[in-house]
């Protein structure tokens, strides 16, 4: 079929081509590779190539955001863009290459491997040259298709404008409504509270904040129309505010409201209504009708979380009486925090019994009673119920299921409804419902989005595995002030923006875990079309094809399909295996033949296989970011995995056989995440050599500190972003410790800092030691420090001051030296442990302690003076303490423990 033939199937595709983060990523990869260019003309001499490939796609740019909203009402245009996108796919796995085959010559040539890279430079520049021209070819092939249709004979459908919405309250009497009572009578409850202490304003703002079709505005409608609320407010108006914020509509909302006689219909994006009136004359009558009254607005579906746009209507709304409110409906909690005065309502999901009920009275006409029918064909409530349940407690997906099996008794149609999933079933209700969630989002979150769609339903996603994928996907967009140093940050604001916008929900029981509806996900697989692809059965058509670029399967038998999948998709990006142990992938021949057919490889996952080694083909990976091989029996990785230039997560959980890491791990210059047990950083003496090249890594959880060069503590100086617990040992072996910059690194959260235990230390060694611990004062958010077999005669004087106002839990080990202990005012100290300071004979007390609640003192036989008050201490244990006398005054005591305490105890 002709792409430009539009036919209604085309039109109704829920499809969703994105296209303009791609081409932002690769605009910025053509400024960085010309840059490179200047830098090593005799090897990158493809300049003029590069900066034609620049020039061509920035209008493209240009276009693409309206390209990329039109294309729901235009099937050739979503075609050509599809194109595109394929296109631009390819140029940025094509870039890539470039860029790691230019940073492995500039190495080479500052080791003076000059005559190897001569040979070779002749050959890449001419490729390179003859790979951007074909992609040129394809761009302007593209450019000129779209124009043909652009000026040819085939009309561009445009996008329709949304309708203004009116009113809708046609709840009749709640008869279709169900498991909202409680919630009714909760906002009730707000609505009705004389309680406004705090309020600056007149009125306050009640936010109803939920997913799309979970009966937001009908719980809404259902307090709007209760006779309490009629009661207790003079002045009600319901306004259905919509995806675009009109202020001038709105206004004359609330006006037609107090006269519904008014005969004008009002002009979207105007400042005008029919009467000519200007809007500070609405703004004049609105403030007529509302003054001194205490009234209830309903601002029903609003999406703009623009303080700019909601402030006119603050100020109006200030000039009704005191106790008025504004209730708001919205998708997402960011409407919530820039409108909200009171917290936002939640609205839940409905229990599945409620969804059976509503159900129940959706399907069942009066003249065929349900209880008669389900009586009559028992079947029917088994399989009801099983659909219910799978409405996942969505309001919209049991009335839409229920008016599929409205009057049908059918016993074998309601199979079938309940095995095909909903949105597939019922795409004129629901689909638009949450789709429109969707294309409200900007295209950097639709890509994130539609990732998701390579989980199984139900999968609980972990907020930060998802951001280092997203980041590995090349997915972050650059926030124009240092990318790769913020791209966690932004990723995980991504996340929190999908998050307030219901398309994720978080687990009860954890903060870092969350879940999508069913119903979001099905949209995920529906949008993200042929570029991600679920294999749940190899006997089952699966889409995919040359332009599919990310993969799960989920599939038991899964040896097979990965060949054959990989045959037909030579550009795959992501392979992820979310349900399997890959039993069959032990064989490291398979590895090799996987890991030759995967050029473009960016996301790999092979954790839970049989997997002892890997094989050295794997350095073809050149453009893999993220591999995972944690529950592998991986014994030792070959050292060619030190070739992957591009690798930012190394996930090694779990590895119990893993005995070593490569020597030149520190080539791998774009490693953010190495991800180890802790066990293994115990039983492990030394970490590789110039691990201070890995200057982007978050986590190193050990660092023994070594005498030969590249083991130093330098090494730790520009490792900047290291975060959560830091292991320091061997620091006898500190000559400069201050080049490691501690105070520098504000995202520790755990310091531990360790001298070996070796025998009596001379006056020269012990000063010595003092110098390095006060030349490894961190940064003042650390929450744990310990310190552990410190040979100075006192502590350093940001110990002494309290420069750590942070500090929630302080222990100090084997500090043999120290006769008098300062910790000065720690205001958020909670657990304190002391244990082996032998000569330790004062605790000197500057500050009280008020939020330590467990004291553990052992092994200080010369103690005498201590803190005689603890104010809110709960657990006090003591062991060993000879010299003590008394007990200081705890009168929050919960646990008391001594044992031998020769003088205390008795």
């Amino acid at each position: 079929m002709s792409v430009l033939l539009v036919n209604e199937k085309a039109m109704n595709e829920p499809m969703s081509i994105i296209i303009s983060p791609i081409i932002n990523t690769l605009i910025e990869q053509l400024l960085s590779l010309i840059k490179s260019s200047d830098e090593f003309p005799s090897y990158c001499s493809f300049k003029d190539e590069l900066q034609k490939l620049s020039s061509t796609l920035t209008p493209i740019q240009a276009e693409l955001i309206d390209e990329e909203e039109m294309q729901q009402t235009d099937p050739v245009l979503r075609y050509w863009l599809g194109e595109l996108q394929d296109v631009a796919s390819d140029a940025q796995d094509m870039l890539g290459t470039f860029s790691s085959s230019i940073y492995w010559w500039s190495r080479r040539k500052k080791q003076q491997q000059l005559q190897v890279c001569a040979s070779k430079a002749s050959n890449f520049q001419h490729d390179a040259a003859l790979k951007i021209k074909y992609i040129l070819a394809r761009l302007d092939r593209i450019a000129e298709a779209k124009q043909k249709v652009k000026f040819g004979c085939v009309g561009r459908p445009k996008l329709p404008h949304l309708p203004v919405c009116q009113p809708a309250l046609s709840v009749a009497a709640g008869y279709d409504v169900c498991g909202r009572e409680s919630d009714k009578n909760e906002i009730a409850k707000m609505l009705l509270s004389s309680d406004d202490r705090g309020e600056r304003n007149n009125f306050s703002v009640i936010p109803i904040i939920g997913m799309g079709g979970l009966g937001k505005t009908t719980l809404a409608q259902l307090v709007y129309k209760d006779d309490r609320v009629i009661q207790h407010f003079e002045f009600r108006v319901w306004v259905c505010v919509s995806v675009h914020f009109n202020l001038t509509r709105i206004l004359e909302d609330i006006i037609k409201s107090h006269n519904p006689h008014m005969n004008y219909d009002p002009v979207p994006d105007t400042n005008l209504d029919p009467a000519g009136l200007s809007i500070s004359l609405l703004e004049s009558h609105v403030v007529h009708l509302l003054a001194n009254k205490r009234f209830l607005i309903v601002l029903d579906d609003v999406w703009t979380d623009n303080y700019l746009q909601w402030e006119p209507l603050e100020k109006l709304f200030n000039q009704g009486g005191r106790g008025s409110r504004v209730v708001v409906t919205s998708r997402t909690s960011k409407v919530s925090a820039m409108m909200g005065t009171k917290d936002p309502y939640h609205l839940g999901l409905l229990p599945d019994d409620e969804c059976w009920r509503l159900l129940h009275i959706t399907a069942f006409t009066p003249s065929k009673p349900s209880s008669t029918v389900v009586a009559t064909h028992k079947d029917l409530e088994n399989i009801g119920r099983q659909i219910a349940a799978k409405c996942r407690g969505l309001p919209l997906a049991v009335k839409a299921m229920g008016g599929l099996l409205r009057g049908n008794i059918d016993v074998s149609r309601w199979r079938k409804i309940l095995s095909n999933d909903i949105c597939k079933e019922e795409k004129h209700n629901i689909l638009p419902a949450l789709k429109l969630s969707y294309d409200h989002l900007p295209s950097y979150l639709k890509q994130c989005f539609s990732y998701c769609s390579l989980f199984p339903k139900g999968h609980v996603f972990d907020k930060k595995e998802l951001v280092k994928l997203w980041i590995a996907e090349d997915f972050i967009q650059s926030s124009g002030s240092g990318r790769i140093e913020r791209a966690e940050e932004i990723a995980s604001q991504y996340f929190d923006d999908l998050l307030m916008r219901s398309f994720f929900r978080p687990l009860e029981s954890d903060g870092e875990r969350y879940s999508m509806h069913d119903l979001f996900h099905e949209l995920a697989q529906l949008v993200s079309g042929t570029q991600c692809c679920q294999v749940k059965d190899v006997k089952q058509y699966c889409p995919i094809s040359q332009k599919t670029r990310h993969l799960s399967l989920l599939c038991k038998d899964i040896k097979q399909p990965v060949f054959e999948i990989l045959s037909k998709s030579k550009k795959l990006r992501t392979l992820l295996f979310p349900n399997s142990c890959l039993k069959g992938f032990g064989n490291t021949a398979v590895l090799d033949r996987m890991f030759r057919a995967m050029t473009y490889i960016r996301v790999l996952d092979l954790s839970s296989s049989t997997i002892s080694e890997l094989p050295e083909s794997i350095e073809r990976l050149e453009l893999l970011r993220y591999l995972d091989l944690s529950k592998t029996e991986i014994r030792q990785l070959p050292d060619s995995v030190c070739s992957l230039l591009n690798l930012q997560t190394l996930k090694l959980l779990g590895c119990l056989s893993l005995s070593s890491l490569p020597v030149d791990l520190g080539n791998l210059i774009n490693l953010r995440h190495l991800e180890l047990d802790e066990r293994f950083w115990y039983k492990y003496a030394n970490v590789p050599p110039r691990i201070g090249n890995l200057i982007s890594l978050h986590n190193l959880h050990s660092f023994p500190v070594g005498s030969e060069v590249g083991y130093g503590i330098e090494e730790l100086k520009n490792m900047a972003y290291l975060a959560a617990t830091l292991r320091i040992s061997k620091l006898e072996n500190a000559a400069d410790a201050g080049e490691a910059k501690l105070k520098e690194k504000g995202n520790l959260h755990k310091l531990v800092l360790e001298w070996s235990l070796i025998g009596d230390v001379d006056k020269q060694d012990a000063a010595a030691q003092e110098r390095v611990l006060e030349d490894l004062q961190p940064h003042s958010n650390l929450k744990d420090l310990q310190i552990f077999h410190y040979a100075g005669a006192r502590f350093p004087l940001w110990m002494r001051d309290g420069q750590l106002q942070n500090l929630a839990t302080l222990t100090l080990n084997q500090c043999l030296k120290c006769q008098t202990l300062s910790l000065g005012g720690l205001p958020h100290l909670q657990q304190l442990k002391i244990k082996g300071m032998k000569e330790l004979e004062e605790w000197k007390q500057q500050e009280e302690y008020t939020s330590l609640h467990s004291l553990k003192i052992s092994t200080c036989p010369r103690l005498k003076k201590w803190p005689s008050h603890f104010p809110n201490l709960q657990e006090l244990k003591i062991k060993y303490c000879d010299s003590l006398k008394a007990l200081a005054i705890t009168p929050s005591l919960e646990v008391l423990i001594l044992t031998e305490n020769l003088v205390l105890e008795d």
